[in-house]
């Protein structure tokens, strides 16, 4: 497989992908090329296109309650200070958690309550992803990113300073205007629990990120896609990875 400049672009999920395995990784890649930044940029996918592309149950259950997060704000601003959740949420837990997490946010800090931005969309040369949750720090001037997730994970740090790098170059790279503030904060909502986790990073965070990146990028570049020795048995693409032969 020659890697070809435009295919050193990352998502998350095939930059860990690559740490985790570069065979992996490089199975991946050939079965999901790297999508132009225009067609990136502007792709908005209706959740009815997962249930047809047949991605399976635990996945699809994710996707609607990420439809439902980033709806909220806009089909319940006006009923946040009710004493109780409304009729719709009160059999689901996930969506009644979610609902008491807003309205803790609402009446801790209302003025920062709505959101920033919300599923954004970014590409730069080496990095692309979509940010669930942009939100306005409500004690210092810059910007804090949430992401949405089931449960904690021992890589959420690491997740998070990938999309904080992404925001960051995007930023500098002046093409959205309103990225004009630092990232301060990024943190995780879990949403099968109800709590929140928010870090504070640095420039020196973010600076190592940066250097980690671009050496997983050179080393990509070689094309050096080895298996790692380690269990396979959770691997999505372990069937493929038998037909194929190494290299």
């Amino acid at each position: 497989m020659t890697i070809l400049p435009y295919e050193l672009n990352l998502s998350k999920t095939e930059f860990f992908y690559y740490l985790e395995c570069p065979r992996k990784f490089r199975l991946h890649r050939l079965l999901n090329p790297v999508p132009s930044k225009s067609t990136f940029m502007s792709t908005i996918r209706a959740t009815t296109n997962y249930f047809l592309r047949h991605y399976e149950k635990k996945s699809l259950q994710g996707i609607l309650y990420h439809s439902f997060f980033e709806s909220f704000h806009k089909q319940y601003w006006n009923r946040i200070t009710e004493p109780e959740p409304p009729a719709e949420l009160m059999n689901d837990q996930i969506k009644r958690l979610f609902w008491h997490y807003q309205q803790t946010k609402y009446f801790t800090s209302p003025d920062y309550w709505i959101p920033y931005r919300t599923e954004v969309r970014l590409m730069t040369e080496y990095q692309r992803g979509i940010i669930d949750c942009v939100e306005l720090c409500d004690d210092k001037y810059g910007l804090r990113i949430i992401d949405y997730k089931a449960r904690p994970s021992p890589q959420d740090r690491q997740e998070l300073l990938f999309y904080a790098t992404l925001m960051n170059a995007f930023q500098e790279d002046k093409e959205e205007d309103w990225i004009e503030y630092d990232i301060l904060e990024v943190g995780c909502y879990y949403y099968l629990s109800g709590e929140e986790r928010v870090y504070e990073i640095t420039q020196e965070d973010l600076s190592s990120f940066s250097t980690f990146l671009q050496r997983i990028i050179d080393e990509i570049s070689k094309e050096n896609f080895s298996a790692k020795k380690s269990p396979c048995s959770d691997c999505k693409l372990k069937e493929l990875c038998k037909l194929i032969p190494y290299e």
